[in-house]
């Protein structure tokens, strides 16, 4: 479908509609003094009206047979839809107009019964050969058969386009054609679409769009013989049972390509072509073949496709240094365009940046050239594309931009840039100190995986963005270690690096070079002894909130459960100590080595914690920094665990201790529980020091023992690098038993299982079974009250099936219970953004309300895995209604800030942060890794929102930054504008479409074909197109303008039972209904209450109502443009150089046009009266109109050989109609002899200084005859 219909192709109706279609330049029949009727041979075609002054009887019987001769091409050998099979047909009426020039007609009044068509004389006398009558006769009988094809043709970008590009294969002499044969032009109009229509919509342009078709013959047919090399794609398009009726010609194509090529889509052809327009030109064998034409080199002489337009003009040579950049760039549906900058060599790095303005999806193709040699390129599907390249000896890169459906704004707008630069690279981490700042390698022969953070720039200033893994080389020590990743996000790039063995365990430096795609060096840092082997220890302080507020809601007794089981979660080679704060802070026990002695005192100090009064956060932090300098072994990273309900009350304050933090480089992971919780300040404090973030809503799950015991589980994860693959939450009544089945595969070399629980007595059996039927019991013995938990740790596992079976006591109450598996194993999902564990300052204190945040995640083993499914599941914080959970898909496509597709970076855009506070999150991953097991990995935690002081000009409610995202106008709280409106119809005002993160002017979000307002109704997710109901996307509507009406033709054939219509003056704003009913009723619909010249803009809801639950409502379409008008027919002619001279000596030349009104019924074409002329297809449409004078004088361009005349015409209304291209052909030699046009047919010739062509001069127009003898196609033998 086609977002803005900025021209439609127009239909003239009354209760039936009747079709004409043009060839050049068409009208209803004018007849003269009559001959004879003539029938053709075969009794198909009868000629009924011919004027005995403009033809022969000799000449009238030859054409009824080239007329015979197309219908056996396009039905008989291509298998088209045959319109003998009407019911008042054969014969079809055949008509020879008394007009000058070369054009041709065809209609059907009555589609069911009769067809007619009908020549100019020129077509049909002084041919020496039947070509170009085989041509107009073809392309006008192609027409017939498209009408007899059931239901509503489709528009002149198929109809017209493909009869065009039929011209090409009727035969061997037509398939070589150079542009300089009589009439229309299937080369000639090719080179207008590169010239300059390229820049519109395809679906509304004409005869233009048949370089389209010639390249979806040339890659979806499977006949490659000449001269009609791939047709049966097109029979396949008209094939019945491929497309029953017509209908919207972007529909009509996505049906055929699932039986051409299943799974392609319209959008992939389009990009494929956009891209191919540019690379024909290109050396073949560079290049994919779909971006390849074939015919492109079938024609003689120079009359090749010609080039496509480019939009920097003349093209700019990038230096070190320099920018070329533009702005407010725009583009429309089905369009294309082409920013191409040659490049200097001094240059060793390209940023390339497109910042779009609006909200669109667009096709980005970036192409590395060398000469006419493709070294590299990339494409890719996003609203904006920033890439950093190395200059790979390139001396030139084009960006193609492909205008899709644009289904929010149109067209769409956008800025780009092209910078040359001489990138530099610094390592921020990791450091030699503090320790907390070194890469944990694991021990020197059985390493694990670690990330560097870099910063790339030009100048040290900006950061140059778009590189990948691999234009990283990391080399540890002497050994090259692999980059797995390299993650553009907040300005760095974060490099998952798989450690290389080493002799001996120690500290190793790093040195990381950043080279082009040679892997030549651009740029290198390195840091000493940043890198540690050996076994991992660490110094863990537990800091715990026993303030009073602790005491509301059991948070106390779970936090204190939550410890315990943190506790036990770590090795005896670790350190722990407990720390306990209110208004001042008091260790309770020491930092100790986990003997098992030191282990059992921790668990009852811990127990042993009673509730006080306010709340000290920073003395908390300042008695864990005693005890790291007190006891703390100087090789083991240092970790505060973190947990408070509140804000800090009283001194000392986290501002006061967080440069010991930083200096000591302690991290510290946080946990807050509730509403109260100082959210800004502890994920500043974790972001600051590399901790981890959580939040506990209060209550959560009304289940907080679990809660914290999950959190204080992923904090224990995080810092020990293990990966959960087994989550599950639930309640067990009383006296009920369940058995949990845990999958351990063979990656993984250590496993540990829990099992943690909240009742009021302790299970009657909690034991772990191994996939040998053996019982590992479990130790009660920190039960509390019902409140517990087991761990097990399992050294090399076997791999197979493991069970925890768990019982609740009858005499107690329900077990809720919180079971999960978590290992060491090199199959990793790392949560890169929010950058939830790393230090940056791009991320600080998080992001303000309505602020999108990028989820980015990894999974690697030995290299990226790819096609896993990715989700993650948000939480948002409660607002006194439903709390809802967004479950937000992530993609590893290139299109959703992933980075390049299959890299095994897996990202999206979470939109729903309307609410300030924290966001629980939970991720989960099933795949397959690299040797083929499956796995399912599970990370859990949190980001926070802040709304403090985020402006509101207008004080609607809505933040000024979320309405300059979106569109609104954060200065207008009134109408649309405000939080009450609803722009883009779908139900939900802009309040709702806050709080649920969907987009104000974009109906379907999520694009699955369900309206947001319909989603949020049904319990559907409006950020997910999975969970779309199938097929209620809205296909194309027709709408055609005329004289004070608009008519509307809806889709047949959907499983709608209501229909609403509304019109706006603007496409985003402003709509109103005009219409409404049962769908059927409205399928046919004329607004009578447009005005002509004004602009309006229509879209459409369809509704599938329902039983016992809401409707489903489509997303409103996209809106259609149409200008009623007094004369909606453009004005055509044919153009006669040098009153049909076929060569010339002079580059002054003298244009003769001739204008001829169109008859479609009853009404005519205006006259034209201005017209615009170019010998350059690439500079027509930024000629100035002048007045329309015929004949009229120009010059044409110098060089010898064969030239092109291009000329447009517009009437005079308010709003013009604007005609398609025009051309014609005349040879210039200066050392030739004028040959005008002769009276009667002859042949002459043209001496050159190497070789004679003969010509024949045909009534104006010269036709090149070539050496070789061209036939036209045979007939089949049946």
């Amino acid at each position: 479908m086609n977002p803005i219909k900025k021209q439609i192709t127009i239909f003239s109706y009354t209760l039936m509609i009747i079709l004409v279609l043009l060839s050049g330049l068409s009208f209803l029949p004018a007849v003269g003094s009559s001959g004879s009727p003539v029938d053709s041979s075969e009794g198909n075609f009868k000629i009924n009206d011919w004027d005995d002054s403009w033809v022969t009887q000799a000449q009238v019987e030859d054409f009824a047979e080239v007329l015979e001769d197309a219908y056996d091409i396009l039905v008989g050998d291509w298998g088209f839809p045959d319109p003998m099979t009407a019911s008042r047909e054969p014969p079809i009426e055949i008509t020879i107009e008394q007009q000058s020039g070369y054009n041709g007609w065809a209609c059907c009044s009555d589609r069911e019964k009769n067809f007619k068509m009908g020549f100019y004389p020129d077509y049909i006398t002084g041919f020496a050969a039947d070509h170009e009558p085989l041509k107009v006769a073809g392309h006008e009988h192609f027409h017939c058969c498209q009408f007899v094809h059931p239901g509503t043709p489709p528009a002149d970008w198929v109809l017209e386009g493909m009869a065009r590009m039929s011209q090409d294969k009727f035969s061997d002499w037509l398939d070589h054609a150079d542009g300089s044969e009589a009439g229309t032009s299937f080369v000639r109009q090719s080179q207008s679409y590169l010239a300059a229509s390229h820049t519109l919509d395809l679906t509304t342009i004409s005869y233009s769009a048949c370089l389209f078709w010639q390249y979806f013959c040339e890659q979806f047919g499977s006949d490659h013989t000449d001269p009609d090399y791939g047709i049966d794609a097109i029979s396949t398009f008209w094939d019945t049972s491929v497309n029953p009726e017509g209908g919207g010609g972007v529909a009509m194509t996505h049906k055929a390509l699932q039986t051409l090529s299943p799974g392609t889509t319209f959008e992939d052809v389009f990009e494929d072509f956009s891209v191919a327009i540019y690379t024909k030109d290109m050396n073949p064998s560079t290049v994919p073949s779909e971006w390849t034409f074939i015919d492109d080199d079938e024609t003689d002489g120079s009359g090749d496709y010609g080039t496509v337009s480019r939009e920097i003009n003349p093209i700019p040579t990038l230096t070190l240094g320099s920018t070329i950049s533009g702005s407010s760039e725009t583009i429309d549906s089905w369009s294309n365009r082409y920013y191409e900058v040659e490049v200097d060599s001094s240059v060793e790095a390209i940023t390339v940046e497109f910042d779009q303005i609006t909200n669109n999806k667009l096709f980005y193709a970036l192409l590395c050239m060398n000469g006419d040699d493709v070294i590299d390129y990339y494409t890719v599907e996003c609203k904006e594309f920033n890439r950093a390249i190395t200059n790979n000896g390139y001396d030139k890169i084009c960006v193609v931009v492909a205008g899709l459906e644009n289904s929010v704004t149109t067209p769409a707008e956008f800025d780009y840039s092209f910078a040359g630069e001489d990138p530099t690279i610094d390592i921020e981490f990791p450091k030699n100190s503090p320790l907390s700042y070194q890469a944990r390698a694991g021990p020197h022969n059985d390493t694990e995986k670690f990330f560097a953070i870099v910063d790339v720039s030009y100048k040290s200033a900006a950061p140059v963005h778009g590189y990948g893994p691999d234009n990283f080389k990391a080399t540890v020590g002497y050994q090259s270690a692999t980059v797995l990743n390299a993650i553009d996000t907040y300005g760095k790039y974060i490099l998952q690096i798989a450690a290389p063995t080493q002799p001996a365990d120690g500290l190793y430096n790093l040195q990381i070079d950043l080279v082009d795609s040679n892997g030549v060096n651009i740029d290198s840092d390195s840091e000493e002894a940043c890198v540690s082997y050996g076994e991992d220890y660490y110094d863990c302080m537990l800091a715990i909130d026993k303030s009073g507020s602790m005491s509301i809601s059991g948070k106390i007794r779970a936090a204190k459960s939550a410890s315990k089981l943190f506790t036990n979660s770590f090795l005896s080679g670790d350190q722990l100590g407990v720390v306990a704060f209110s208004t001042t802070a008091g260790v309770v026990h020491q930092l100790l080595e986990l003997t098992s002695s030191n282990r059992s005192t921790a668990i009852t100090k811990i127990e042993g914690i009673t509730i006080d009064s306010l709340t000290s956060i920073g003395d908390g932090l300042q008695k864990c920094i005693d005890e790291f300098t007190a006891r703390g072994i100087a090789e083991y990273p240092d970790h505060i665990i973190l947990l408070s309900d509140g804000v800090e009350n009283t001194a000392p304050y986290i501002s006061s201790v967080l440069p010991t933090l930083l200096s000591m480089g302690i991290m510290v992971h946080v946990v807050t529980i509730g509403a109260n919780a100082a959210y800004t300040t502890m994920q500043a404090l974790a972001a600051d020091t590399g901790g981890a973030y959580f939040h506990c809503f209060d209550p959560a799950s009304g289940d907080i023992p679990n809660d914290l015991a999950e959190i204080y589980r992923g904090i224990t994860e995080y810092i020990r690098s293990l990966e959960r693959f087994h989550h599950e939450r639930g309640v067990l009544p009383s006296g009920d038993s369940k058995t949990f089945e845990l999958e351990v595969t063979d990656d993984m070399t250590m496993v540990e299982f829990v099992a943690h629980y909240n009742a009021t007595r302790k299970p009657t059996v909690l034991e772990l079974e191994d996939p040998s039927s053996t019982v590992i019991s479990a130790d009660y013995s920190n039960d509390k009250d019902g409140m517990g938990h087991a761990v097990w740790r399992i050294n090399s596992p076997t791999p197979g099936t493991w069970r925890i079976t768990l019982t609740a006591d009858p005499d107690g109450s329900d077990m809720r219970y919180f079971i999960e598996g978590a290992a060491d194993s090199n199959v990793e999902m790392d949560l890169l953004s929010p950058p939830n564990g790393f230090i940056f300052e791009e991320w600080g204190n998080g992001d303000p309300v309505g602020e999108p945040i990028p989820i980015l995640v990894s999974l690697t083993d030995s290299g990226q895995i790819p096609d896993a499914k990715v989700s993650m599941n948000i939480v948002p914080p409660k607002t006194g209604k439903p709390n809802p959970l967004f479950r937000l898909p992530l993609f590893d496509d290139g299109n959703h800030g992933d980075g390049n597709a299959g890299d095994g970076i897996y990202g999206n855009l979470y939109t729903a942060t309307a609410v300030p506070g924290s966001y629980q999150f939970f991720i989960n991953a099933t795949g397959v890794n690299s040797l083929g097991t499956p796995f399912t990995r599970i990370r859990t935690g949190a980001f926070h929102i802040y709304g403090q002081e985020i402006p509101d000009s207008d004080k609607d409610g809505l933040p000024d930054n979320w309405e300059s995202i979106y569109g609104l106008d954060p200065y207008d709280p009134t109408g649309e504008q405000g939080a009450t409106g609803d722009p883009d119809l779908d139900g939900l005002p802009n309040s709702e479409e806050f709080f649920w993160g969907t987009d104000p002017l974009n109906a379907d979000t999520d694009y699955g074909g369900v309206g947001d307002g319909s989603e949020v109704q049904r319990g559907l997710n409006p950020l997910d197109p999975g969970d779309d109901p199938p097929n209620m996307s809205l296909p194309e509507f027709r709408l055609f303008p005329g004289d004070g009406h608009v008519f509307i033709m809806a889709p047949k054939g959907l499983p709608y039972t209501l229909l609403e219509i509304y019109r706006s003056t603007n496409p985003s704003f402003g709509f109103t209904p005009i219409a409404s009913g049962n769908y059927s009723t409205l399928q046919l619909y004329n607004d009578t209450s447009a005005v002509n010249y004004n602009e309006y803009y229509y879209r459409f809801v369809a509704i599938q109502q329902a039983t016992g639950a809401p409707d489903l409502v489509t997303g409103a379409s996209e809106p259609y443009l149409v200008i009623p008008k007094q004369n909606v027919i453009a004005p055509e002619a044919s153009i006669l150089i040098n009153d049909g001279a076929q060569t010339t000596n002079s580059l002054a030349v003298i244009l003769k046009i001739i204008s001829t009104k169109n008859d479609v019924t009853s009404k005519l074409a205006n006259s034209p009266t201005h017209m615009r002329i170019s010998d350059d297809p690439l500079t027509l449409f930024s000629q100035p109109w002048t007045a329309f004078s015929s004949p009229t004088s120009y010059t044409l361009s110098g060089g010898e050989g064969l030239k092109f005349i291009f000329i447009q015409l517009r009437d005079s209304q308010t709003i013009p109609e604007e005609s398609p291209i025009f051309s014609a052909a005349i040879y210039y030699s200066p050392s030739t002899t004028t040959t005008p046009s002769p009276s009667t047919n002859s042949t002459v010739s043209i001496t050159s200084a190497t070789s004679t062509f003969p010509f024949i001069v045909v009534g104006g127009e010269i036709v090149v005859i070539a050496v070789i003898c061209y036939l036209r196609k045979k007939k089949k033998k049946v």
